[in-house]
């Protein structure tokens, strides 16, 4: 770093020690061995020195890189000597989590009062502080969080900082914006979230839901506390062949690993000198230095601009303290020294005791076992390898984890698409009755779930949020009926103008008639009011009188207009219709199937199971994962051949199966059109934009790619394929786990209309009631039929777990 610094400082003479000092660190992150490198500095520095008015000429910049070019630069700190692994593992690897956590406050710059209202995540122009951050940097900046250009900005008071510690764990911040990629998603909008509160987030797909919880969850707006701890449960957990499942949840507790091995290291020091205490008590000190610094790189890593610019002087400093402790930890001690550092040190015990009584460290492995119980992770699984699971099981440990966690405030991506129902079931009474403190916000299509869970509706509707007190059901009928009252307040207000027109009409004629100016005056001034708007409502909904001075600046109108609830517009699907079956009789009959993958298996997967399949049959297959549902239902459709018993099907029947897996087997770099073409060649392209035209992909959604569609128009495409050939049996397997509500109820009303047979194999409760008349469940290797409703099988299910 001095060879950098000397040949920067001899470059540019008059480039302050800041500067130096942050131009220094930003080289010396890059590789002389990275493709285009010198470009990658040329682009650093020209805007970097033309934003503090220093002349910039080619060849001396051309040198410089010549130079740069020629020395051997280490990348980072990161082999700091001094810090022994042995005694004190590296935090570093047990922090790669697969969920985005910030479960510790991270160290974060200290802001002098900003002068501006207005503050961004990413700023555009941040010579208000220092250097401009080089276009390059930029996309390495995003090419870091694998996604688009995300811009958050927040309307903070000028007395905030970067972030500040509050006396709460509520969070209210007012003027949230959010941009992606130059699109606004979100404009002004009040961020409310009480403590204790489990919310809701509802909207269309695509209105930037998931953006929205992750920008929460990583905590990217100014003025986020950092007291409040967060998780953003995103994406599946990493698979370790040496780790089980119940010690991957048990090492997602960062604070509790480091209090563990802190406390272990120095219980084994205690029993040698004081020397050695000292030494390791030092050891203990740098560790924590070195986590310290790679927290601060983490944050410096993700931000760009101005922020960026404080992020790395935080850095530097934190790298500073950390070579310095790895440096100290490797000094001789002398016998004074040991003595006073072994007392630090037997304190500093102490407070380990009290941390690990406090996180009752010794029942954590009983709550872990709990957890995964309710999650549906067998014995064997809670043992065996993450990396034997599959991606759904990855899926239910990062949410296991995350219980387990139990941060301030947790933010749930759909967090119900790879349970089963007694998951669900035993999820939803877990975020009821074991979260207490805790915020939740959950992103959900399962009606029934959120139900269940949700005390309070977030709306997220034309870049706007709005708060609904209640459950969604209470949110919807709220709605409807705030609809209804807006509309029938429209009403009476027209009827009251056209009474109100007609007497001024009358008025008019009289005065004309009679020449009177005083009537003529009074008509005009009436006139004027009809025209300002001025017979409008009084009182604003919550019962507030109206006044003028209320509305901010010119207005044309004057009075208050009558806003009427918008609905969301209907989504809907459309079904081919089958042949038909001219055949009054079940149209597949499963007698007496017995099966099991292999003769050798001791037991069969599924035993004794007959079902009778009308044309027009509405049949919902519920029970846990693993029960057999999946070989049901591939008995059903003939991919599979029963070990005992036949399956008998009526010659003219098509079978059409939809599964949860299809959307992400769909090919990304070829569009919903060119994808059918290759499945069903020689059929006209027409004939195919119909079908997809009639599920909603019409126009450019049919040709553009498909990796540019939503996780619903993807679930189009994929319903595409399974109706395209006019199926008299439509096999649904998870079908709304991509879809937002108001598609799965066009889901429902297409399939009331569809004459053919339905199989439905869901977890969503709501779903099977609206589409479903018949209920079998699958468990123990026996499919039994449910002679009640599906809510009361959840309800036995619930019953099941309190026992």
């Amino acid at each position: 770093m001095l060879d950098v610094s000397a040949l920067l400082r001899a470059s540019f003479p008059s480039l302050s020690s800041d500067l130096l000092e942050y131009a220094t660190s930003f080289i010396t992150d890059l590789s002389p061995d990275e493709p285009e490198y010198n470009a990658t500095i040329k682009d650093f520095i020209v805007p970097f020195l033309e934003g503090e008015s220093i002349a910039v000429e080619d060849s001396v910049i051309d040198n410089l890189c010549a130079e740069l070019s020629k020395l051997n630069i280490p990348k980072g700190i990161d082999e700091s000597p001094g810090i022994s692994v042995e005694i004190i593992p590296q935090t570093i690897k047990n922090q790669q989590d697969s969920a985005h956590e910030h479960l510790e406050p991270t160290p974060e710059p200290e802001h002098s009062p900003a002068p501006e209202k207005k503050s961004t995540a990413k700023s555009k122009n941040p010579r208000t502080k220092a250097a401009k951050i080089s276009k390059s940097q930029q996309q390495s900046e995003s090419s870091f969080l694998n996604e688009p250009e995300i811009i958050v900005t927040t309307q903070v008071s000028r007395y905030y900082s970067e972030t500040f510690d509050a006396d709460t764990i509520e969070l209210d911040l007012p003027g949230v914006s959010i941009t992606i990629n130059g699109k606004d998603l979100l404009a002004e909008a009040r961020l409310r979230l009480k403590t204790g509160y489990k919310y809701g987030l509802i909207g269309r797909n695509g209105v930037g839901k998931s953006t929205l919880l992750r920008a929460i969850g990583e905590k990217s707006m100014i003025g986020f506390p950092k007291n409040i701890k967060t998780l953003y449960v995103e994406q599946e957990a990493i698979g370790d062949e040496n780790t089980n499942v119940i010690q991957s949840v048990l090492d997602s507790d960062h604070e509790r690993i480091r209090v563990l091995r802190e406390s272990d290291a120095l219980e084994k020091a205690m029993k040698e000198s004081n020397a050695h205490i000292s030494k390791i008590y030092r050891k203990l000190l740098a560790q924590r230095a070195e986590d310290e610094r790679y927290r601060a790189w983490e944050i410096a890593e993700k931000r760009s601009g101005a922020r960026g610019w404080d992020a790395r002087k935080v850095l530097l400093e934190k790298e500073k303290l950390a070579v310095a402790a790895a440096k100290y930890a490797e000094e001789e001690v002398s016998m004074e020294v040991a003595d006073e550092e072994a007392e630090k040190a037997n304190l500093l015990l102490n407070e380990l005791y009290e941390k690990l009584t406090l996180i009752k460290a010794e029942s954590t492995e009983a709550k872990v076992i709990e957890i995964l119980n309710g999650l549906g992770f067998s014995k064997e699984k809670q043992t065996g390898p993450t990396s034997a699971l599959s991606g759904g099981w990855r899926m239910r440990l990062s949410l296991a984890r995350a219980l387990f966690l139990k941060p301030d405030l947790l933010c749930l991506d759909e967090p119900t698409n790879h349970l089963d129902l007694p998951s669900v079931v035993w999820f939803q009474d877990y975020l009821k009755n074991h979260c207490d403190g805790q915020t939740v916000l959950i992103v959900s299509h399962d009606r029934a779930f959120m139900n269940e869970v949700i005390e309070e509706v977030i709306l997220f509707q034309d870049m706007k949020l709005t708060y609904h007190s209640g459950n969604y059901d209470d949110f919807e009928r709220n709605r409807e009926e705030r609809s209804l009252a807006k509309q029938k307040q429209q009403e009476t207000l027209d009827r009251k103008m056209k009474h109100v027109e007609k007497s001024i009409e009358n008025a008019m004629k009289s005065a004309v008639k009679s020449g009177d100016d005083k009537k003529l005056n009074q008509v005009s001034s009436r006139k004027k009011a009809i025209e300002k708007g001025r017979y409008g409502p009084t009182h604003f909904d919550d019962g507030k009188r109206f006044k003028q001075s209320y509305l901010a600046g010119y207005h044309d109108q004057f009075g208050l207009a009558i806003e009427q609830v918008k609905m969301e517009e209907e989504v809907n699907f459309k079904f081919p219709e089958p042949e038909p079956l001219r055949y009054l009789g079940p149209v597949l009959q499963v007698e007496g199937v017995s099966f099991k993958y292999k003769k050798s298996d001791p037991e069969f997967v599924l035993s004794n199971v007959t079902l009778n399949i009308e044309r027009d049959c509405r049949i919902g297959i519920v029970g846990a994962n693993g029960a057999g549902k999946s070989t049901l239902v591939n008995l059903i459709l003939g991919e599979l051949t029963p070990t005992v018993g036949t399956v008998t099907k009526h010659a003219n029947l098509i079978t059409g199966l939809y599964s949860q897996h299809d959307t992400n087997l769909l090919p990304t770099d070829i569009s919903a059109l060119a994808h059918m073409q290759s499945l069903f060649p020689g059929v006209k392209e027409q004939e195919l934009r119909g079908i997809l035209g009639s599920l909603g992909l019409k126009g450019k959604l049919a040709t553009n790619p498909i990796i540019t569609l939503s996780g619903g128009q993807k679930t189009r495409v994929s319903f595409a394929k399974t109706v395209f050939k006019s199926p008299n049996l439509l096999v649904l397997d998870e079908p709304t786990n991509h879809l937002d509500i108001e598609s799965i109820k066009g889901l429902v009303r297409a399939l009331e209309t569809f004459s053919g047979g339905v199989i439905v194999v869901s977890h969503d409760v709501r779903f099977l009631k609206d589409t479903c008349k018949v209920f079998y469940v699958v468990e123990k290797g026996r499919v039994k039929r449910w002679e009640a409703s599906v809510e009361d099988y959840a309800k036995s299910l619930a019953k099941q777990k309190m026992v």
